[in-house]
């Protein structure tokens, strides 16, 4: 049997896993540093998206109330995302998402975290 090779993106679970709780170390440390941002709604832990497929690659996501750049954040007094965060010692590249095309109409953007079925859902403003 042929043995498949180990491209440089595919991580091992156990890599997956330490991803993932460093993400989450994150997003309790600095989470609420972001949500200060009028424009930033919640952030959370998911696949990055190209092309309109999902990809493995877990990555931050930011919900914004509006997609904008330069002029348009001014207007809306929001700062822009950082292309790159540092998350013990790898670089990540977060996305962001429009909250009025991601989710549905019945959400909330401005709704308090709460527990469902023992599990927190995920930090959004306050």
């Amino acid at each position: 049997m042929v043995a498949k090779k180990k491209t440089a993106t595919s991580k091992t679970a156990r890599e997956q896993d330490k991803l993932v709780e460093s993400l989450r170390q994150f997003i309790r440390a600095k989470g609420p540093s972001y949500l200060t941002d009028p424009n930033v709604n919640s952030i959370g832990i998911g696949y990055r998206k190209k092309g309109g497929k999902q990809t493995k690659e877990l990555t931050l996501q930011f919900t914004v109330g509006v997609k904008a750049d330069g002029d348009e954040l001014e207007a809306l007094d929001a700062t822009p995302l950082p292309e790159t965060i540092r998350v013990d010692g790898s670089t990540c590249r977060p996305m962001s998402f429009s909250a009025v095309t991601s989710l549905s109409s019945s959400w909330c953007p401005r709704r308090r975290p709460r527990a469902v079925n023992g599990a927190w859902t995920p930090l959004s403003r306050v």
